[in-house]
């Protein structure tokens, strides 16, 4: 299952590049736990890091570690991206080894227009693996939030 949110924070409070927010509720979904998790700061694969994104390539991909699961169950992954192509760029996303979905990287007016995109899925109690795979074509990734 896919979410589409807009959410705007204003209280961050920084801790060894995780970002941690206070409790919110969505529409349908209470949320325990949020974590933001910067690409710039994960395993990369094919990418090149730049200061603030990383520049993903065709079938390049990005690995979070250590990702907080909470005490496991309902989680979901939230993808902060551009896209200044002119076309849709599909993403493969996995959880400790095992693909979930696809996400549609849609593009934006320009490469600074960045946009979410999140999926819904399990994950384990405690620490995950969560990689993105560029499987369609390149774009930009500056974090991935996990709710859960």
């Amino acid at each position: 299952a896919f979410l589409d949110y807009k959410m705007t924070f204003e209280n961050r409070n920084q801790d060894n590049g995780l970002l941690r927010f206070a409790e919110v509720e969505l529409p349908g979904l209470v949320l325990a736990t949020i974590t933001a998790y910067e690409a710039e700061e994960a395993n990369i694969s094919g990418g090149t890091i730049m200061t603030t994104f990383v520049d993903l390539e065709l079938n390049s991909y990005i690995e979070f570690s250590n990702v907080n699961g909470g005490a496991g169950g309902n989680c979901v992954f939230s993808f902060h991206y551009s896209n200044g192509r002119s076309s849709n760029k599909p993403a493969d996303v996995s959880v400790n080894g095992s693909y979930v979905g696809t996400l549609t990287i849609a593009p934006g007016s320009s490469w600074q227009e960045y946009k979410n995109e999140a999926i819904e899925t399990s994950c384990a109690a405690g620490s995950n693996v969560v990689r993105i795979t560029a499987s369609g074509g390149g774009f930009n990734l500056d974090s991935m939030t996990v709710f859960n």
